[in-house]
């Protein structure tokens, strides 16, 4: 009897958990991919701010939960002004050491240092411009407190920026003298050292940052929580990194295979590899290294997602889960590259939708979002979220 009353509470724990709905379609949003496109290309840039606000909308407005869907309300002017600022960033650092050999190192110490300005700021922006119910989401994390969490970050990453610039630097303002042995046997320990210091300390950034932003965002009045654990976060880095490791000697053997295959055949028909050839066995080979990155980067992205959903509370009474599953996740990135390199890009709203939809309909709850009340604002600020964006940032959930 009692057996049986525990299968009933778990059936009915079942039946209450709620499956969050994506209803796009990739002819849909094609029809706005491409007019954004145009427009962008005609303005030399300045629309895609707008293009921004309007794919956001329609990803937004096409996510339903508990029979409402969500709602962007951020315009393109205010991401134009803060996309402005982010551009001159960009071409300080790329392009700044034609002007002068330190002003890259500046454009980079402003942005290492006024990151976690920028990611208060984008995810002030961007989650108090969404809403649900026609009740805003918020966030009420500090610079202060964004400092103290990700100022030894910061600090390891800035001083290996700037060696890596000053490096850099010293071979474009001394181009009469010729580097010798011991200058890039020192530059490549120099890259080597960087490259270990960014595998051990990114993980712990990504659990960190995520713990901040998640336990400071809000629904209305009521907070967002989640308890994220940097062991975690580590032990799947290194067992994607590993995989990476694996998978990258496998492409090796069978790539180096297909080559020199390649080559002997043609050697014996034409007496000499053709350019055609050699071509062919070039993108065959980066093409097995291509695909063979795709199954770590999958398996990564799939823990830090359900890592982050399937901790998450709202309120205390709202739990969450995400079931994102590593090979389907990996085959559909594999698809998606498909379909856009051999659709010339064309293909790209139905990838992004296709995309959207898996990563939303695996996420659900339990608990009522509809009873949530709270105060309503917005935010007119776009600075910190375009400039991060710029920069290849990712904040939010």
């Amino acid at each position: 009897m009692a057996d049986h009353t525990h299968e009933q509470d778990l059936n009915a724990q079942a039946d209450a958990r709620q499956q969050i709905k994506f209803t796009g379609t990739g002819l849909e949003f094609f029809k706005i991919w491409i007019v954004n496109l145009l427009l962008t290309l005609v303005t030399l840039g300045i629309y895609s701010a707008w293009a921004t606000v309007r794919t956001r909308r329609y990803f937004y407005g096409n996510t339903h939960v508990a029979g409402s869907r969500f709602d962007f309300h951020g315009t393109g002017l205010q991401i134009l002004v803060g996309r402005v600022i982010a551009l001159v960033l960009l071409l300080g650092w790329s392009q700044g050491h034609f002007i002068h050999p330190y002003l890259p190192i500046v454009c980079i110490a402003i942005v290492i240092g006024l990151f976690p300005w920028f990611m208060v700021r984008a995810l002030r922006f961007r989650m108090r411009n969404t809403s649900l119910h026609n009740l805003r989401f918020n966030f009420s994390g500090t610079s202060p407190q964004a400092y103290k969490i990700l100022l030894g970050y910061l600090f390891v990453l800035l001083a290996l920026s700037m060696g890596s610039v000053l490096f850099f630097s010293d071979f474009i303002t001394n181009p009469g003298e010729q580097p010798n042995v011991s200058d890039f046997t020192g530059f490549f320990l120099f890259v080597l050292f960087s490259m270990l210091v960014y595998l051990l300390i990114y993980p712990a950034f990504v659990c960190d940052s995520r713990k901040f932003y998640i336990n400071h965002a809000a629904f209305g009045d009521h907070r967002f929580s989640a308890q994220l654990a940097r062991r975690g976060f580590i032990s799947a880095f290194f067992r994607a990194l590993l995989m990476f490791v694996v998978f990258m000697g496998i492409a090796a053997v069978v790539g180096g295979a297909i080559a020199f295959g390649s080559q002997i055949n043609a050697f014996f028909d034409a007496g000499t590899p053709t350019p055609v050839t050699v071509f062919v066995g070039v993108i065959v080979v980066y093409g097995l290294f291509g695909l063979a990155s795709i199954v770590p980067a999958a398996y990564w992205q799939v823990f830090v997602f359900n890592a982050s959903f399937c901790y998450l509370e709202l309120g205390g009474n709202v739990k969450f889960k995400a079931m994102l599953a590593t090979k389907p996740f990996a085959w559909l990135l594999i698809t998606n590259l498909f379909m856009v390199l051999f659709s010339l890009g064309l293909a790209y709203p139905w990838a992004a939708v296709r995309l959207a939809k898996y990563k939303l309909e695996v996420i659900s709850y339990h608990g009522d979002l509809s009873a949530f009340e709270g105060r309503s604002s917005d935010d007119k600020n776009a600075l910190g979220e375009e400039v991060g964006s710029a920069f290849d940032v990712e904040f939010g959930f």
